[in-house]
């Protein structure tokens, strides 16, 4: 793929009328050679959907406008697993969790001044990756037809939906963390309400589930390896076309708005590698994974070297400085 490949649409562009808005590719682009990144699409968040929108139906709008690549960022197994059901493959990529936390971290005390403080000092265990593949937010214990999911999760909805599938999805996560008593509380579920981290024993089992769902997925990757994860990504999908060098775009703090602060916040990192361990695992489990598949990117290397070329040059760096990408090296 050269350029920006395929397009690039979200269910945030038009509320009335779903993946209108598409960013068309470069006119040298072959979307035959694309594989599944020919249609790109992202998965808003619930927060900027219209009035009435429902998973199900956000759902709907995203197969009904032949997107191959979809976006989910902050969902959790429910919508993985919906997707899978209309016969998408599953792709996730892992990064160290004291990073994410320390970086999610300056994020809030740069651009908002948030008490990060008082947000260590709360419940952040399990980490996100944790939650996300055991869908252990899931309000489980409250009736079912007052049980709403936390914006990260379909589960409830489709354990009340009527289409068969969707339901299964559903039935099946609440099962899962029902009869683990695996619960987790990353998220309070009304604001200020109550927080708390997984106990030992619920850690345990959430790690447990997580890397039992990790192996269902078709790549598995780590951003400390991006690289390697991008092979495995072509290889698996049999993509045809020469891969692009890597990016990486390092934002000027605050992507150019008045910051609060451009400092980093002095987490305690031992004590935060602690508290996160279950989490490194889970993360030792995805490398793991991405080292399983080197046989198979390397010989999909052997065939067409020059797809991987650019993957052995050295990486651009691009800074948003004013609005606009500037290269750091200078060139």
């Amino acid at each position: 793929m050269a350029g920006t490949a395929g397009w690039v649409s979200s269910t945030n562009d038009n509320k009335n009328q779903p993946f209108e808005k598409y960013i068309p590719p470069p006119k040298e682009v072959d979307l035959s050679k694309c594989g599944p990144a020919a249609k790109v699409c992202h998965f808003g968040m619930k927060n900027m959907w219209a009035k009435g929108q429902t998973c199900q139906t956000q759902l709907k709008r995203a197969i009904d406008a032949g997107c191959t690549f979809v976006e989910l960022h902050h969902y959790d197994i429910s919508m993985v697993n919906a997707f899978r059901a209309h016969g998408y493959k599953a792709v996730t990529l892992l990064r160290k969790p004291v990073s994410r936390v320390q970086s999610a971290t300056d994020k809030m005390w740069q651009q908002w001044h948030v008490n990060v403080q008082t947000a260590f000092e709360n419940a952040i265990s399990p980490d996100l990756a944790t939650s996300y593949l055991t869908g252990c937010d899931a309000p489980i214990n409250v009736s079912l037809k007052q049980a709403v999911d936390p914006p990260t999760s379909c589960t409830m909805e489709f354990s009340r939906s009527s289409d068969p599938v969707l339901r299964k999805v559903g039935e099946d996560i609440i099962k899962k963390v029902s009869q683990e008593n695996a619960k987790c509380h990353t998220v309070p579920r009304t604001p200020g309400g109550p927080r708390r981290n997984a106990t030992a024993a619920e850690s345990r089992k959430l790690l447990s589930m997580a890397k039992e769902e990790l192996r269902g997925f078709d790549v598995v990757g780590t951003i400390e390896n991006f690289s390697s994860m991008l092979k495995a990504f072509a290889a698996n999908f049999k993509m045809k076309d020469n891969l692009p060098r890597i990016v990486s775009i390092h934002p000027t703090p605050c992507a150019g708005q008045k910051c609060h602060s451009t400092k980093t916040f002095p987490l305690p990192q031992a004590e935060l590698a602690t508290l996160l361990k279950t989490d490194k695992a889970l993360w030792d489990q995805a490398t793991a994974q991405l080292q399983e598949k080197a046989p198979l990117a390397d010989k999909a290397i052997a065939t067409n070297p020059t797809m991987f070329r650019a993957l052995d040059q050295p990486e651009v760096k691009l800074a948003l400085l004013d609005g606009k990408l500037t290269r750091m090296d200078g060139n």
